[in-house]
């Protein structure tokens, strides 16, 4: 059996409901994401609208999917027009919901100290 045949079941069948680790709250933000790190000179923000969040992550509904374990970049803006400062979140689950519309889930990546991140590009020849 290769590493490509392996099944990892995502959830055990049992008789009780499911709970939550956090609580989650219903709020409605405009988000504005893109790709982490940037992977071309002409990428743009996106929007979508958060349907809930919770201290570690955010459930957001937009037009376009991210694949999961994806990188994003994010700023959310409240409802009084501030933005928050950017931060760092991976795809944790995506779903499509109708025709031209999908969710996803998002855990927030903790921030370090406030320093300049270093990427090396390698030329291919």
């Amino acid at each position: 059996m290769s590493a490509l045949e392996v099944q990892i079941p995502l959830f055990e069948r049992t008789n009780r409901e499911a709970t939550r680790r956090e609580p989650r709250q219903a709020l409605v933000r405009r988000v504005e994401y893109c790709r982490f790190p940037r992977v071309c000179a002409d990428q743009r923000m996106r929007v979508a609208f958060t349907l809930d969040v919770s201290p570690s992550g955010l459930c957001i509904h937009g037009g376009e999917a991210e694949p999961v374990g994806a990188l994003l970049r994010l700023c959310v803006q409240g409802l009084d027009g501030v933005r928050e400062p950017e931060q760092l979140a991976r795809v944790a689950w995506s779903a499509a919901d109708a025709e031209d519309s999908h969710r996803m889930g998002l855990e927030l990546l903790e921030s370090g100290p406030s320093r300049p991140l270093r990427i090396r590009y390698l030329r291919r020849s």
